[in-house]
């Protein structure tokens, strides 16, 4: 988790506790709520069809109600070419497939 002395390395915090850039990317993906998408990943070439099912993963012992998951397809410059929209309750400890997302690229 921490090195010794400043180093290239593996840690997620520096000699003086200091998150490294890592630290968020390892945080955020050890979410207790996380949205997920299920695809095939291979080379997508335009016009070529992309589907997904959407993946909503509760570790908490508790439900939320009137979450708002959203998916967004963004170009190479960031610009959101598609977006899906999905209003739900999350169970508690529960993790399932909320949906499906289809573009044509």
């Amino acid at each position: 988790m921490n090195e010794p002395w400043p180093a290239i390395s593996w840690s997620l915090v520096d000699y003086l506790w200091h998150p490294k850039p890592a630290y968020q990317a390892v945080r955020t993906a050890y979410n207790p709520l996380l949205v997920s998408l299920e695809y095939p990943i291979h080379r997508y070439k335009d016009g070529a069809p992309f589907t997904a099912k959407v993946w909503v993963i509760n570790d908490r012992p508790v439900g939320y109600s009137g979450c708002c998951v959203q998916v967004l397809l963004q170009d190479d410059r960031r610009e959101v070419c598609a977006s899906w929209l999905h209003t739900m309750a999350v169970q508690a400890d529960s993790a399932r497939i909320v949906g499906q997302v289809e573009w044509e690229l």
